[in-house]
């Protein structure tokens, strides 16, 4: 765990560091200075650094305080999407899936899947909105984005990144059940069942969590920390 928290600090030292570079260059455009003089950039980034080694000292305080909240680092999440191709592939032997991306926070989570499993798959991305700004669903539920192709007749699997209150997942299903698919089903990377506030059969579910809200591998919290490489929980 010592060892997955030195890297987690890593990772974040070289992130903040970009952004950092990005602001001082932004700060040059923006004062109407050429963006290639070095000087200038250079006086803004030691004004800058000794605020970002303060950022970075008190994110890495934080970063130790939740490690042992981890839910799963990106080696050991390999493992398990693997085993979920096996599955996919046996219930699927023969047939050529459409996979659904429920996007964005499934895009992530579908890329492993999908090149853990052993047949042919295509691929497609729905946009259905449920959340607002913050991390309760409205329960008011839309398509933002549709699929670009028929599945009548298909095998259908929706790749969803976490499940909630169900609420989402019912509403798609049903519509795209409503389109004459040969089958559709389920396959979730997260599940919290706690929280659920209406039927819903996982065909292939990852992992069961407790009532916390989860950033990283896709999932964010106001449009922050898909890129994380690991799954944590967020302190509210």
């Amino acid at each position: 765990m010592q060892k997955q928290s030195s890297e987690n600090e890593k990772l974040l030292e070289e992130l903040l560091g970009k952004e950092l570079n990005r602001i001082a260059a932004d700060m040059v455009i923006n004062t109407h200075t050429p963006a290639d003089d070095n000087k200038k950039l250079a006086e803004l980034r030691s004004v800058i650094k000794p605020i970002s080694d303060e950022l970075i000292k008190n994110v890495k305080k934080a970063i130790r305080e939740i490690t042992n909240k981890l839910l799963t680092h990106a080696g050991e999440g390999m493992i398990m999407f693997y085993k979920q191709g096996f599955y996919h592939g046996a219930d699927y032997a023969g047939k050529t899936p459409v996979m659904i991306s429920v996007l964005k926070g499934s895009i992530v989570f579908m890329a492993d899947l999908m090149r853990a499993i052993d047949i042919p798959v295509d691929i497609d991305f729905m946009s259905v909105s449920s959340y607002g700004s913050g991390v309760n669903t409205s329960g008011v539920v839309k398509i933002l984005k549709d699929l670009d192709s028929s599945i009548e007749g298909r095998h259908v699997l929706i790749v969803e990144d976490i499940v909630d209150t169900g609420i989402t997942l019912r509403f798609l299903k049903d519509e795209l059940m409503r389109r004459h698919p040969a089958s559709v089903k389920i396959c979730a990377m997260l599940d919290k069942p706690s929280r659920r506030r209406t039927e819903l059969t996982i065909d292939y579910l990852g992992m069961v969590i407790d009532d916390h809200f989860v950033i990283g591998y896709g999932l964010d919290f106001n449009e922050r920390g898909r890129e994380l490489p690991y799954i944590a929980v967020v302190k509210t």
